[in-house]
């Protein structure tokens, strides 16, 4: 019989404390698991540092998703991003800083 759900994995990543050790053991979790899709939060409310800057999310957050997003593929696991963290529903009281504004 088919399966008829998707079982998601909600992954809160650091790309600031990420390296092939963690991502290593994310993928044996995935397959362990038997993920279909891990849904990335990007400055989740631990990590949380307010709104984060364009150059930011270009050097850190995309760069480490992307990488973790290419091995997944390939396992046939997709990847998306949690848009609650990415909009700041959440903001703890953080301002957007001048820098962050587009």
């Amino acid at each position: 019989m088919a399966k008829t759900y998707q079982y998601s994995l909600r992954f809160a990543i650091d790309p600031y404390n990420w390296d092939t050790v963690k991502e290593a053991k994310l993928i044996d979790f995935c397959k362990q698991g038997q993920i279909d899709n891990v849904v990335f939060f990007i400055n989740p409310e631990e990590l949380n540092q307010g709104h984060p800057t364009l150059a930011q999310v270009r050097e850190h957050w995309l760069p480490t998703i992307k990488s973790v997003a290419e091995r997944l593929a390939k396992m046939d696991i997709t990847t998306s991003l949690n848009p609650w963290t990415t909009l700041m529903h959440s903001d703890r009281g953080h301002r957007v800083p001048p820098r962050a504004r587009l």
